[in-house]
């Protein structure tokens, strides 16, 4: 128990300590509806949250706290981060509405991003504070494209004047650094005396807590169950898709079998294998939204049980246990439902193939 006891706090303390710091408030400011700033404390969040508001509080304990929306401001931002503007959005669908987007790149052309339902967006905004939206193509699952995107057209049209930018256009990626690095040129191009300046800054990394319970039967004494309170750490400056995972992981693994007795019959048998485990893992989502297809692979620290089996000459095999550093990997599938709950099918590997698993994942935060 010592032992298990060590391994849980190594595991999850630092997490933590560093939970209790993440999403503090930091000094920041807001511009209300009268073009006027309003100095306090603002509530640091992931980006995809602040397009609907942002939390302002007068002290940084986030005493008298509100939460402002873009009917209630204009912009908000941080002391020395970040800066948010309402911009109104307006999709393929008809749809519109206001967002507050963040100021990536000043200069002739003021370019902002921001997310809606995890699919990012562009917005450009010209000297005459006109805005021009640029978004990817919008595919299925099976890679059917169901809106076609407008970002290359939409930067030819404003690089029209720029030779050497236009060439670019080909193999220009809807990525945040592309489309940053593309309109900081094109201001250099169109108008080379103003100053162009990048204001993004890579967002830190952040801490996500879960519990997963899966399972499966095919028959009789022939199932898997597993069992997992997990951390799941994600850069968004690298990559949303990629997450680093780390917990503790309990898998039981029950598995019929038929061998051969001393008379040469066929017998059959059963194999219970019990895993505690701390594993280590890199996932990657390849896609967002409803239906997340994964890949994941690490290592882990096993704590393996194995009971059943039958030697017909020595008789039945003792229950074994065995402790070891073993490789694991997973195939699945995520489905978020809502913030919090989630929908999850996987395959691992881990010092055994398990059976597929479907079970359901709780965020805690």
């Amino acid at each position: 128990m010592k032992f298990i006891r060590s391994v849980i706090l190594s595991v999850f303390l630092p997490s933590l300590v560093i939970a209790q710091a993440q999403f503090s408030y930091k000094p920041g400011f807001i511009v209300n509806n009268t073009g006027d700033t309003v100095k306090g404390f603002v509530k640091e969040d992931e980006e995809k949250n602040f397009m609907r508001g942002v939390s302002f509080a007068s002290a940084v304990s986030g005493d008298q706290q509100k939460f402002m929306t873009t009917t209630d401001i204009k912009g908000f931002g941080f002391t020395d981060g970040a800066v948010y503007e309402k911009t109104h959005y307006a999709d393929a669908g008809g749809g519109s509405f206001d967002v507050f987007a963040y100021y990536v790149v000043a200069g002739y052309y003021r370019l902002f991003s921001f997310l809606v339902n995890d699919r990012q967006y562009f917005a450009i905004k010209n000297q005459k504070d006109s805005t021009f939206l640029l978004y990817d193509d919008e595919t299925t699952v099976t890679g059917v494209v169901e809106t076609q995107g407008n970002y290359k057209n939409q930067l030819l049209f404003f690089a029209r004047d720029c030779e050497s930018l236009k060439a670019e256009l080909n193999n220009l990626a809807f990525a945040k650094s592309d489309i940053i690095s593309f309109v900081n040129s094109l201001n250099r191009c169109v108008s080379p005396s103003a100053m162009t300046q990048v204001l993004y800054k890579k967002p830190p990394g952040y801490f996500r807590y879960y519990a997963y319970v899966a399972g499966i039967t095919l028959g009789s004494n022939k199932y898997d169950v597993t069992g997992r309170v997990m951390v799941r750490y994600v850069i968004p400056g690298i990559d949303t898709k990629s997450s680093l995972n780390f917990g503790i992981n309990y898998m039981k693994h029950s598995e019929t079998f038929t061998e051969l007795n001393a008379g040469n019959e066929q017998v059959p048998g059963l194999t219970v294998t019990d895993i505690v485990s701390v594993p280590l893992n890199i996932q990657y989502n390849f896609l967002k939204g409803v239906v997340q297809p994964y890949v994941s692979g690490g290592v882990s620290l096993d704590l393996e049980t194995i009971e059943g089996g039958v030697d017909y000459v020595t008789g039945p095999y003792p229950s074994s246990t065995k402790f070891g550093i073993g490789i694991t990997g997973s195939l699945g599938v995520e489905c978020p439902i809502t913030k919090n709950f989630m929908v999850k099918a996987d395959w691992t590997y881990e010092l055994i193939a398990h059976y597929p698993v479907l079970g359901i994942s709780y965020f805690f935060k």
